[in-house]
């Protein structure tokens, strides 16, 4: 009797190592050191994450508010950002995205929804002498360099 087995895989290694992907990648979103700066004003990225620092959680002993266009981001798009990370998470699970891909997708869901809650202006709006310095009440806006500099960078 010559019996033989026979493991058919049906895609089961596939799935660990798109898996074991996923769970190593992280992708960063703000003003992440490894990231680009634009042209403007401020020459480093490092200078402009100091800079975005003292904007998100303020700087008291120098009259700076906080004007978190980070973190509140994040909170305030849970929801969102939860069904979009279990439908990128399920899509590179099945195969159907490289988990960079995906992390890529949720880092430019996050960077449009930062850029547009600083235009939609961070509370508390601009001092009167800011706004008279600066010829604007737009808080977090003045050059533009820092909200053009906003981005995800994918790491593993």
């Amino acid at each position: 009797m010559n019996n033989k087995l026979v493991i058919k895989d049906k895609g089961y290694k596939q799935v660990k190592i798109n898996l074991d992907n996923i769970h190593r990648a992280r992708t960063k979103v703000g003003l992440p050191q490894e990231g680009t700066i634009k042209a403007g004003e401020v020459k480093s990225m490092l200078d402009l994450v100091r800079i975005g620092a003292i904007q998100e959680f303020g700087a008291p002993k120098r009259n700076i508010p906080q004007r978190s266009f980070v973190r509140s981001t994040f909170d305030n798009r849970k929801s969102n950002l939860l069904s979009i990370c279990q439908s990128q998470y399920k899509n590179v699970v099945l195969g159907k995205l490289p988990a960079k891909k995906a992390l890529g997708i949720i880092g430019e869901y996050l960077t449009n929804e930062t850029k547009m809650a600083i235009k939609n202006r961070i509370p508390p709006p601009n001092a009167p002498m800011t706004i008279a310095q600066k010829g604007s009440d737009v808080p977090l806006i003045d050059t533009a360099q820092m909200i053009q500099s906003i981005q995800h960078v994918e790491i593993k």
